[in-house]
């Protein structure tokens, strides 16, 4: 029996949609082991947007992700 084709919608992702935000309370009660691994995470996300030649948003600059290097 022949499996019937799979209607995949193909759309554009950004770095906003695959980011996640913590607000500075929520991040204040995550532990180190957990800002580490939000930090690679984001780094790498952030590394695949880049080598996809996408553009960066300024918005970027001052969020936990990037001031996540402070705690370490």
């Amino acid at each position: 029996m022949e499996e019937e084709p799979v209607n995949q919608v193909q759309s554009c992702v950004s770095l906003e949609d695959v980011c996640l935000y913590f607000t500075e309370e929520e991040w204040d009660l995550l532990n180190d082991a957990q800002k580490l691994l939000y930090h690679n995470v984001m780094l790498e996300n952030f590394s695949t947007v880049l080598s996809l030649g996408l553009p960066i948003s300024k918005a970027f600059s001052g969020t936990p992700a990037t001031d996540a290097n402070r705690d370490f």
